[in-house]
């Protein structure tokens, strides 16, 4: 038997004066970030600390939210009918593996944003493949691997992949209490280390993150050089165009140009932060820079 939602005749109305409530909400809201901390947090890649305010958050979770299980059940099956992508079949395991700056997206400006500036606009982009190949990253070496799995539709940063050969099916709380170390006893307690930057590990524990135009040259200027080094180590804030990141951050340099003044911030979430893991997406924050803050 079916469980599919059939929604009203009037559903897209009822969300639409829905979310003229949450915009008129949000006007009336301060920010939660300046531009410069917003930044230091995304070219960081601590995307745990990004959020709407809280005001918008539970209108969020008790209105939005509500109505769209109402109506249409989960809010995956209400993005795919907008946006009008069904769900793939699952046999297609022969399609393309993950998605390029070329290939299908829908850019759309997020109808509840996180607690930016008033002059940042809060886009998510959407895609119709796993936003990323695990290939593009480095391969970890250590005792935090696990086996590889299979076409499991493991989710990745960017939503389930039936074709990632490198996807593990770990939660973030496994993540964060896989252990090295010897034997029994006091001696043989395991440590937990961290996943090395750059790597599969990492970008699945954490998600990526990295900023453009001015946003990335003010970035730099309050960072020592270890730092920098490090981001860049991270594919985060640093010049690195052949990471995970690379489709990405191509993307965004060419959809918001700096030669037409915009700066951005933009981020893809590790699994245990999506929203709506069925479906691949990333975020970016873009703010046309201001006369007195260019170079």
């Amino acid at each position: 038997m079916s469980s599919e939602v059939h929604p009203p005749a009037d559903a897209d109305e009822q969300i639409a004066q829905l979310l003229q409530r949450s915009a008129e909400l949000d006007a009336t809201l301060p920010p939660i970030y300046t531009w410069d901390e917003l930044c230091d947090i995304i070219a960081a890649v601590r995307l745990e600390r990004l959020d709407r305010h809280p005001n918008l958050e539970a209108f969020y979770r008790g209105e939005f939210m509500t109505l769209i299980r109402k109506l249409y059940g989960t809010s995956e099956a209400y993005l795919r009918k907008q946006l009008g992508w069904p769900r793939p079949d699952p046999r297609e395991e022969g399609r393309k593996a993950y998605w390029e700056k070329e290939d299908v997206t829908v850019v759309r400006r997020n109808d509840l944003p996180y607690g930016v500036p008033k002059d940042v606009i809060h886009y998510v982009v959407w895609v119709n493949l796993p936003l990323f190949h695990p290939h593009l990253c480095t391969p970890a070496v250590s005792a935090l691997s696990t086996p590889l799995a299979s076409s499991s539709g493991t989710a990745t940063p960017s939503g389930p992949s039936h074709a990632n050969p490198l996807a593990q099916p770990t939660s973030a709380s496994t993540l964060a209490s896989k252990l090295t170390g010897g034997g029994a006893g006091a001696k043989g307690r395991r440590q937990r280390v961290a996943p090395t930057k750059g790597t599969w590990d990492h970008v699945s524990e954490n998600g990526l993150g990295g900023l453009t135009g001015e946003a990335e040259r003010r970035w730099k200027a309050r960072r020592t050089d270890a730092e920098i080094v490090e981001a860049g180590n991270g594919r985060g804030a640093g010049d690195v165009d052949d990471g995970p990141e690379r489709e990405i951050r191509a993307f965004v340099k060419r959809k918001w140009r700096e030669d037409e003044g915009w700066e951005t911030a933009w981020f893809a979430n590790p699994p245990y932060l999506q929203s709506v893991p069925g479906l691949a997406h990333f975020h970016v924050m873009a703010r046309k820079v201001p006369l007195e803050e260019k170079a």
